[in-house]
């Protein structure tokens, strides 16, 4: 009786495992769209894309990249309106960002803004 109930749980364990790994793996893909927001407080960014707002929190070990250069994130909020793409892990619900690359707008300036115009550079040169 004791070796038919231990049975039993090994093979639920056996089969539920997979399951119980499958749900903890995070996928990693690619997105982005333009800068709203970025809320320091909760690291975590705003994005517009198309018509919806997505938040990807910002992972510990987020990069930024501007052209070759790797800006810190904290850098972020100076440039809204920029475009962005964005590899990012799910989990569930969330998106966390790993990468952040801030695309070059048509006048080949990578912090133009939307069309090109009047936004502020993420990294001043000072």
């Amino acid at each position: 009786m004791r070796r038919s109930i231990v049975s039993a749980l090994f093979g639920a364990l056996l089969v539920a495992s997979p399951v119980i790994a499958s749900e903890t793996k995070m996928t990693s893909t690619w997105g982005g769209g333009e800068l709203l927001r970025v809320d320091t407080e909760k690291n975590v960014i705003h994005v517009r894309q198309g018509a919806e707002e997505l938040v990807y929190e910002l992972a510990p070990t987020a990069q930024v990249k501007q052209g070759r250069k790797t800006v810190p994130t904290a850098e972020l909020a100076s440039g809204l309106g920029q475009r962005l793409v964005i590899r990012y892990a799910t989990d569930g619900t969330r998106r966390v960002a790993e990468r952040i690359t801030v695309q070059p707008t048509r006048g080949g300036r990578a912090n133009a803004g939307a069309g090109g115009q009047g936004a502020t550079p993420l990294a001043d040169p000072q």
